[in-house]
């Protein structure tokens, strides 16, 4: 199984559950969304959830093309169009 939600806590002092990627294009092109949560028992509460999930995970490695220049070239144009 895979979660593909976006969690983080700052300093034990506001933390964040969403849809939102943290890039250009879904901050202004895509319609996400995300809590903000400020009350330390809410804090409290999505820590223990990302702290519960990183000990149930396992690591993933990609697979990925193996670079070369025709390779980093196209991604480098997909980034700029994107």
């Amino acid at each position: 199984r895979m979660l593909h939600s976006k969690v983080f806590v700052i300093d034990d002092s506001v933390a964040a559950v969403g849809s939102t990627n943290m890039d250009q294009r879904s901050f202004f092109l895509n319609f996400e969304v995300a809590l903000f949560v400020y009350t330390p028992r809410s804090v409290e509460a999505v820590a223990k959830y990302v702290e519960d999930l990183s000990r149930e995970s396992e690591p993933h490695v990609r697979k990925t093309i193996e670079h070369n220049v025709v390779v980093e070239t196209a991604e480098n144009v997909a980034q700029l169009l994107s």
